[in-house]
């Protein structure tokens, strides 16, 4: 293969690496098995669909229409789909072959919503019928649960499901247009059966005291079968469609879906957690809290997405800075021109992109922290052991929100690294971008994920002031909080040491949960009502829950360090872990800074910024050199990339070009039939550039635009 100056940059870029790229590759995928069947599965898919050519003109970019994006989402899902089911895999139930979450596929709701809803919340005879069918794909499920008027506030879902005692049926009902299922994946027009979560209404016993005809027994989940399986129509009585385009997740038939007095057998609400009798007699088993399993369990899958998001908008962008040669350094040659350097010797291109690659690489090991969690949940759940799901709900609430709004954040900022290539649709970066940013709102817009965490950190310190723990009897994630705070800041602290970074990051949070929940109890103490003074100070406790889950990724990251056998590697991953934490404790530039809260006062000494600005300077110059090796470890083909500008070769130009040449109005206009630039220039561009600007008002326009000057030449 020939060379050219941009893939001669790329490879000696790539021999700077100082590590095995795939032992690294094989931790990030867990273990050696677990890549090699990754690249297995994303192979296969990537060859059923027709992407393994590089230089073909990605499908996404050449077939925009709604219908079109749509039909290349079921070709794509399909084939992840088949694959799944054939090889005996789970790799595409949480991201798609393109490294969206599930949700961007018209399958991709099914395994992780649909069937763990039945999973957790079924009765055995329920789970016996129907987790065959989802193992096998012999239906595609959807989880419907977001209203027209009710997003992140579950409880205040208004779709009706009444108990009719004389036919022994509920009756699913939108009773006003704010009920409107509106925004669940699948159910347009992909999804065989959904999970409905709708308000359980029981008629009052007759001969009980006058007062209300129903008693509400709040949400809970419902089998509903949408579409007939062998035809793909839909069920008689319901009322379901597409949304319509999105920024992003347009390969996914996201609907709304109406119900008029729909009937399913009472034994399709699934009752695992409490009983609904033929006579009406409702009983609870378990907590109401019970039904919100498969919400925490989703946050856990995308605080797993995200990191692959932001490393996969991370490899775009420090590729491409790689062959990218613009400009000289400032005063260099005595202000002669010099010649061009590639854009990633600039050191705020450095600081910008190796910043969030640390951030990356520390959610990836914070999510490997996130899943233990959740599947020990899953397991006490099955059990009927609630005893941790406080614990979880507040830890994925906000690790959720942490991660979607580094992600996103991140993911446009190395869309912007990119320059004015960056905003092309062909650059991969503006759908990763608005594919990351969606899940700053998909399963709980984040401000309320901070809020609910800070919820349980105010309770965590209730307990902690009136019962002083040992650390041991206590979560890891927060047993930082249960030690006093005068013997935490007894320590000095240097900058320059990782080992009491990760302690200031402690304290630092310590103190943040530490000062609203002083703000919230004085606030109470003085007469103001709870929730009026959980108002006043939301942007204390909102920084109080960003501290504790920035101090949750460190501790992640650095907890990992000593597990890294590979003598090259772990190097290379502790300075990642150190720039890491200097950026969340000592950020050099606001662009890149995804830390709100600052240090304690008592630590805000100039000598600390002046070392922490020494040592962000050191980190970046050790890790310039495996800049593509750390890149290369996520393992993101060319395919999954979609991305002239981060191909693996650096072919950037040729391959920008090839691809612009390829589009549909370039080459549809030098077809016969095709579009018609003649017909255009002549209704459109020939009549406007002949207008009489000497009469009427185009004469004013000339002179209001463009003055005097202008008009004498026209």
């Amino acid at each position: 293969m020939a060379f050219n100056h941009q893939k001669t940059l790329m490879a000696q870029a790539r021999a700077r690496g100082t590590f095995d790229t795939e032992a690294l590759a094989q931790i990030i995928h867990g273990g050696a098995e677990g890549l090699q069947q990754k690249r297995g599965a994303w192979s296969r898919v990537e060859e059923a669909v027709g992407a393994t050519d590089p230089d073909r003109l990605p499908d996404q970019y050449a077939y925009t229409s709604r219908e079109d994006l749509y039909r290349e989402g079921l070709q794509t899902g399909k084939a992840a789909w088949i694959d799944g089911v054939k090889h005996g895999h789970s790799l595409f139930d949480v991201i798609t072959p393109r490294y969206g979450m599930s949700n961007a596929s018209p399958f991709g709701i099914h395994y992780n919503l649909f069937g763990r809803t039945i999973d957790l919340m079924g009765t055995p005879e329920q789970k016996r019928k129907w987790m065959p069918l989802v193992a096998q794909g012999r239906v595609n499920g959807a989880y419907i649960q977001t209203e027209l008027g009710h997003g992140s506030n579950v409880a205040g879902i208004q779709t009706t499901a009444t108990f009719d005692p004389v036919d022994d049926a509920i009756v699913l009902h939108t009773p006003q247009l704010a009920a409107i299922k509106y925004w669940p994946g699948s159910i347009g027009y992909s999804a065989t059966h959904g999970v409905v979560m709708a308000r359980l209404l029981v008629p009052t016993p007759a001969g009980t005291a006058a007062g209300k005809p129903f008693k509400d027994h709040g949400i809970h989940p419902f089998l509903v079968q949408l579409r007939d399986p062998e035809t793909g129509q839909a069920t008689p009585g319901l009322e379901l469609g597409d949304i319509g385009l999105k920024p992003a997740y347009n390969q996914n038939d996201n609907g709304y879906l109406s119900f008029d007095h729909f009937k399913i057998p009472r034994t399709d609400m699934l009752m695992g957690h409490c009983a609904l009798d033929s006579d009406g007699k409702f009983t609870r088993y378990l907590p109401p809290e019970a039904v919100y399993g498969t919400m925490l369990s989703s946050r856990t899958f995308i605080t797993f997405g995200a990191a692959f998001q932001l490393a996969y908008a991370l490899t775009i962008a420090i590729r491409y800075s790689v062959v990218r040669e613009q400009g000289s350094l400032p005063f260099d040659n005595q202000g002669k021109a010099s010649q061009d350097i590639p854009i990633i010797a600039y050191r705020s291109q450095q600081y910008r992109l190796f910043s969030l690659l640390s951030s990356a690489y520390a959610m990836s090991f914070a999510s490997k922290i996130t899943r233990k969690i959740q599947d020990d949940l899953d397991a006490r759940l099955r059990k009927g052991d609630y005893s941790t799901v406080t614990h979880a709900h507040g830890l994925m609430a906000g690790a959720k929100a942490w991660f979607t709004t580094v992600a996103a954040d991140g993911a446009e900022d190395a869309r912007k690294c990119c320059g004015g290539h960056g905003y092309l649709n062909i650059s991969g970066l503006p759908d990763i971008v608005n594919m990351v940013t969606a899940c700053c709102t998909l399963e709980g817009d984040n401000m309320v994920m901070w809020q609910q965490t800070a919820r349980y950190l105010m309770k965590v310190m209730d307990v902690f002031e009136s019962v002083q723990p040992r650390t041991s009897q206590v979560p890891p994630e927060i047993a930082y909080l249960a030690n006093d705070p005068a013997i935490l800041c007894a320590t000095p602290i240097d900058p320059a040491s990782l080992k009491d970074l990760h302690h200031l990051s402690a304290i630092r949070a310590h103190y943040h949960v530490k000062t609203a929940h002083n703000a919230l109890t004085e606030a109470v103490k003085e007469g103001t009502p709870k929730p009026q003074a959980w108002n006043l100070h939301m942007l204390l406790l909102i920084r109080a829950a960003h501290a504790h889950i920035s101090h949750f990724v460190l501790s992640s990251f650095y907890s990992a360090l000593p597990t890294i056998s590979d003598a090259k590697i772990k190097p290379v991953l502790t300075q990642l872990c150190h720039l890491f934490a200097l950026t969340q404790l000592f950020p050099q530039l606001p662009t890149s800074s995804p830390t709100t809260a600052s240090l304690p006062p008592a630590f805000l000494y100039p000598r600390f910024e002046v070392i922490a600005s020494q040592q962000t300077n050191a980190l970046l110059e050790a890790i310039l050199p495996n800049a593509i090796a750390l890149t290369d470890a996520w393992d993101f083909t060319d395919a999954s990339l979609a991305s002239a500008l981060g191909c693996k070769d650096g072919n950037v130009y040729e391959r920008l070009m090839s691809w612009t040449r390829q589009l549909p109005i370039n080459a549809r206009a030098k077809e016969p039939g095709g579009f018609d630039t003649r017909e255009s220039w002549e209704r459109y561009i020939k009549p406007a550039l002949r207008i009489d600007l000497e009469r009427g008002t185009g004469r004013r326009a000339a002179d209001e635009r463009f003055g005097e000057g202008i008009r004498a030449r026209l």
